[in-house]
């Protein structure tokens, strides 16, 4: 099922890539925080180099405060203080619009209203000066836009998506570094809490990743 939605969201992309598209202008973000990174970030040389040197257990990234602080009070909870990272990283955004360009706010919010209508969350969005837009929605996960694209080719009506990669800041937890066994053992700690999902790295790797980033 994963699999057949993914191609539709690509096909979907494909057959609108020769349409002209405004950007995507902001619009509240739902609550999706997560974003995958891989899972591990060290190559193969630098596991050999730091091999009986110090590892570092860092999480995966979160965008938001609320985020960070439901984070924070999950690790306190285990008994655990970790050090806060924040970078500045290039997400994908999905942003699905009503394929509308209208010259005022009420013909773009009476199109919301439409959608609204289908179960559809609709925000009016002032895509440029004298335009605005029905946004349908603004999501940094696939799986999430997954998820509206399956609702809105339900509804029947035509819709605009597109898909960018745009900078935003975001944040990571690390905890200071130890010998591997300690940091292998936090590690599955946090892995085994169903929460958290870590990635292992040498220290090393961590300079060179993070190294001019003062943890917070």
């Amino acid at each position: 099922m994963n699999r057949t939605v993914r191609i539709s969201l690509l096909l979907l992309l494909s057959a609108t890539a020769s349409l002209i598209w405004l950007r995507p202008a902001p619009a509240p973000v739902p609550p999706t925080v997560r974003i995958t990174i891989p899972v591990s970030l060290s190559d193969n040389s630098a596991q050999r180099d730091n091999a009986d040197g110090l590892w570092r257990v860092v999480t995966q990234r979160v965008l938001t405060q609320d985020a960070i602080r439901s984070l924070q009070n999950q690790l306190k909870a285990m008994g655990l203080t970790p050090l806060t990272l924040r970078t500045k990283e290039d997400v994908t955004l999905h942003a699905f619009d009503d394929p509308g360009h209208y010259t005022t706010y009420e013909e773009a919010e009476k199109a919301g209203n439409i959608w609204k209508g289908l179960g559809i969350q609709a925000d009016v969005i002032k895509s440029q000066e004298g335009i605005y837009v029905a946004g349908l929605g603004r999501f940094y996960q696939s799986h999430y836009a997954e998820g509206l694209l399956i609702r809105l080719k339900e509804t029947g009506k035509p819709f605009r998506y597109e898909q960018r990669t745009i900078p935003i800041p975001v944040w990571r937890f690390t905890f200071p570094a130890a010998e591997k066994t300690a940091a292998e053992k936090l590690w599955k700690q946090l892995s085994e809490s169903g929460v958290i999902m870590p990635v292992l790295i040498p220290e090393i790797r961590y300079r060179e990743l993070y190294g001019d980033i003062s943890p917070e």
